[in-house]
C-alpha cells in the first residue's frame, strides 16, 4: 500500500497563517550613511563568484607638510610658492560586495533611473551665458 503525500495545507499544519499578500519595509539609515561623490569604479569577480565594485573620486595629491616663510619685520608668515607635489589619488570612498542577482538587479535599477533623467532632461530648457559679444550684421 503506498502511502499518499500531504497536500499543502496539510504541510502547513495548524496555527500557520497564509502569506500575506502585502508586506511594509521601514528604511533606517545607518550612523555610518553618508553621501558620496563617485567619479569611477573598480571591480570584478571573487573567487567565491560575487562581484566586488569600489567607487572612488580623484583629486591631486594634498602635500604632507606646508611650509611658510616668516617676513621678520611685518612678523607675518606666508606659504612657500613651492610647486605642489604631482600625481593624482583615488580615493576609495566605498566598496561593495554583491551576488551575480543583485549586481543585475543594480544594472536595471540604474538603467530606469538613467533614462528618468535623460527623459527629463530633454525637457529641461537650458541657459547658455557665455562672455562673448555676439556679432551682428546689417
Amino acid at each position: 500500500m503506498t502511502q499518499e503525500r500531504p497536500n499543502r495545507s496539510q504541510r502547513r499544519g495548524a496555527g500557520v497563517r497564509p502569506i500575506p499578500r502585502v508586506v511594509e519595509a521601514e528604511y533606517q539609515k545607518s550612523p555610518h550613511c553618508r553621501v558620496i561623490y563617485a567619479e569611477g569604479a573598480y571591480g570584478g569577480p571573487t573567487g567565491h563568484g560575487l562581484i566586488y565594485m569600489a567607487l572612488y573620486s580623484e583629486h591631486t595629491k594634498l602635500p604632507k607638510t606646508a611650509r611658510f616663510i616668516v617676513d621678520q619685520t611685518t612678523k607675518t608668515a606666508r606659504p612657500d610658492q613651492s610647486p605642489p607635489e604631482s600625481g593624482w589619488i583615488r580615493e576609495v570612498e566605498a566598496e561593495i560586495m554583491m551576488t551575480v542577482e543583485f549586481a543585475k538587479s543594480l544594472r536595471d535599477w540604474l538603467d530606469t533611473r538613467i533614462a528618468t533623467v535623460e527623459d527629463a532632461d530633454r525637457d529641461t530648457i537650458r541657459v547658455i551665458e557665455t562672455d562673448e559679444k555676439q556679432e551682428t550684421t546689417e
